[in-house]
């Protein structure tokens, strides 16, 4: 039990308040909620949580197993289909909780390089730029627009349990139990030790399958959200830096003028015109009256180092990034390939049978797990292309205002963006929007293969 306590209080001592109050502005309480990172500043709570999910996820896990192994024995490998998938999604439901609690300190450490401010400049707090204040508030809305997808997925997943639910209720079921004595009433047919075809026992079966299977979408759509938003403030910072070296000239001229009003002994910044607005392929851009000017380069040379920290802190970040998210992000691809291929089959089988139920059951599986690829892929291609557009601002750089110094920086730094981080599943496959499309034929190719062995 002191073995039990003390692990416990190691894991509250990591959550201080700044730590708590990030996650409350990002997520409320839901990620406490759904035990994929819960708080044990409030033990009791966390273990109410943990036994309730547990208790819901692992009764239903059982009972799904051996209500496909007794459907296996029948040879109704469509009622088969449609159980395996609830078990596979309940299954790796469980398995994104375990793997984020067990990853437990890599994920706090994620969260907590947010609390303060990554970017530290010379010249002052960027962050407060109105530049940078507007792009904070764009990255919140596209954040919160891409957020319906996740949204529309829980939908979609609801009406897979209820449109089944909805159509026996209608039409009606003539034998209310298979050969092997499962509940064909039920949204998920399944195998219970007393009768649940009608009555009290129906209603509260029914309950718990519905509350199974939110639970199961609650605790995908929070790791989704999760993702989403550690890759809109990667977003932000990205973009952060491509300003800074758009702003390079204009906030060293800043920074020079502020140290030399205080080396004068003055209240007010003494504006030195080193800085000339000229107009370029018309656009208007700064220019140094003189590149000579050594003092100016070298303040030039400090600002340009800190954004080369910073690109330097975002770096190592998504490093760690790519380190925790490979497992899962894998996962969950090679999961929606095989998904969307057994739905296919089982679409095709409904059609033999003419069975209007699994048609439309399946056909929203599919846009289920289309839209779940969707999500990890475009989130990955949005982080390579913000990386590939700051490396396109690098290169149109004012770079010929630098001297010799600076230039050779400005090269370092130019050699080493020369190719864009990447987000990979299992350190393979790069997350973009090719590799979405691969996966939509593998999908597809074996259910042709599944077919053809028909």
């Amino acid at each position: 039990m002191s073995f039990l306590l003390r692990f416990i209080q190691n894991l509250a001592a990591e959550e201080d308040e700044e730590f708590l109050n990030l996650l409350r502005k990002d997520y409320w309480i839901f990620l406490h909620a759904s035990m994929v990172l819960p708080t044990w500043k409030h033990p009791i709570v966390s273990f109410c949580l943990f036994f309730h999910h547990a208790t819901c996820l692992f009764m239903h896990f059982v009972i799904f197993s051996y209500s496909m192994y007794l459907l296996l024995q029948e040879g109704n490998l469509e009622v088969f289909s449609l159980v395996l998938h609830y078990n596979v999604i309940l299954s790796f439901a469980v398995f994104l909780v375990v793997y984020c609690n067990y990853m437990r300190k890599e994920l706090v450490r994620l969260h907590k390089i947010f609390v303060t401010d990554i970017g530290i400049y010379r010249n002052g707090r960027i962050y407060s730029d109105k530049w940078c204040t507007d792009m904070y508030k764009i990255i919140q809305l596209e954040k919160y627009y891409f957020l319906m997808i996740p949204g529309l997925m829980a939908a979609m997943g609801g009406l897979v349990c209820v449109v089944p639910y909805v159509f026996k209720s209608l039409v009606g079921i003539e034998h209310p139990y298979s050969s092997t004595g499962l509940s064909m009433t039920l949204p998920v047919p399944a195998w219970y030790p007393f009768p649940t075809h009608e009555g009290i026992w129906h209603l509260v079966v029914m309950l718990g399958q519905f509350q199974a299977c939110g639970l199961t979408a609650f605790l995908i759509v929070n790791c989704q959200y999760m993702l989403l938003n550690i890759t809109s403030k990667l977003k932000y910072e990205i973009r952060v830096i491509g300003h800074s070296l758009d702003t390079l000239l204009t906030r060293s001229q800043t920074f020079h003028d502020r140290i030399t009003s205080i080396h004068h002994g003055q209240h007010k910044p003494v504006t030195v015109a080193i800085l000339q607005t000229v107009e370029h392929h018309g656009k208007k851009r700064d220019v140094l009256t003189s590149i000579d000017d050594e003092g100016f380069q070298r303040f030039i040379g400090e600002e340009f180092k800190d954004s080369i920290s910073h690109h330097q802190t975002i770096a190592a970040f998504l490093s760690e990034f790519q380190s925790f998210g490979s497992v899962p992000l894998a996962a969950a691809l090679l999961l929606g390939v095989v998904v969307i291929a057994m739905s296919l089959y089982n679409i095709l089988m409904g059609m033999r049978v003419d069975d209007m139920g699994i048609i439309v059951t399946f056909s929203l599986v599919i846009i289920t797990e289309t839209l779940a690829m969707y999500v990890v892929t475009a989130l990955g291609a949005s982080l390579t292309d913000e990386l590939e557009l700051l490396r396109s601002t690098a290169y149109f750089m004012s770079w010929e205002e630098l001297d010799k110094g600076n230039r050779k920086i400005f090269l370092n730094f130019f050699t080493v963006i020369t190719e864009p981080f990447a987000l990979k599943a299992a350190g393979i496959t790069d997350l973009n929007m090719e590799t979405f499309s691969s996966l939509l034929n593998s999908a597809y190719s074996f259910f042709n293969i599944m077919n053809s062995v028909d």
